[in-house]
């Protein structure tokens, strides 16, 4: 069984203008895929590759995927069971996900995160669709 998530973000720190929140998640904590409104299950080495990709590369926030620039990226942790452990918690405290912190330069998408337009952090980008099956 495949699940489905809302993603909202999470903290929202107004004197400093930076927004808090997952911005994707591969696995749920009882290690079930998660599916996005697309239908598409990400899977973690994918993910993590995009993702480190992403912060050594861009770092740049948009706003609904069309214009650029009008945030930076602040803060990124890719959560994996393994870095979990290492930071003395248990494998399966936060789902394998990704957690993004954004400082917002631009008035207008700032007064969306606000008012609560903007609810929710939303990645893009390109790949391949390939079936898959688990254990295959």
């Amino acid at each position: 069984e495949k699940a489905t998530l809302s993603l909202p973000i999470t903290k929202i720190d107004e004197a400093q203008r930076k927004v808090f929140g997952f911005a994707s998640v591969a696995k749920l904590a009882d290690g079930s895929d998660l599916v996005d409104r697309q239908g598409d299950v990400l899977h973690s080495p994918s993910m993590q590759t995009a993702v480190y990709t992403y912060v050594l590369d861009s770092r740049d926030g948009g706003e609904m995927h069309t214009r650029r620039g009008v945030a930076k990226l602040c803060e990124s942790v890719y959560f994996t069971t393994e870095k979990l452990q290492a930071m003395g918690l248990p494998g399966d405290a936060i789902p394998e996900s990704w957690w993004v912190g954004f400082q917002v330069d631009d008035d207008d998408v700032w007064q969306g995160v606000t008012s609560g337009k903007y609810a929710a952090f939303s990645i893009a980008g390109l790949g391949s669709r390939e079936d898959y099956e688990e254990g295959a």
